[in-house]
């Protein structure tokens, strides 16, 4: 079975790694620094900023994010 998409990406158009979303989607609309953010969720700041410049989450940073956001894991 074949599906055709008529969706196109322009040239400049990347993934956001889940520290982007966490960044720019959640903890600059709420002004939360990535102090406040390790402090919340429990987690060592040095993990926290690591997340942010790119490294991959895990599913314990994931429950932990979406407690202190209140939205789904899988966001």
């Amino acid at each position: 079975m074949t599906v055709k998409s008529n969706i196109q990406l322009s040239a400049s158009a990347r993934v956001r790694s889940p520290g982007d979303v966490l960044r720019d989607d959640y903890m600059q609309p709420a002004a939360m620094t990535t102090a406040e953010l390790a402090r919340r969720t429990g987690l060592p700041l040095s993990r926290v900023r690591r997340i942010i410049h790119g490294e991959p989450i895990d599913t314990e940073c994931a429950t932990r994010f979406a407690a202190v956001f209140r939205t789904s894991v899988l966001y």
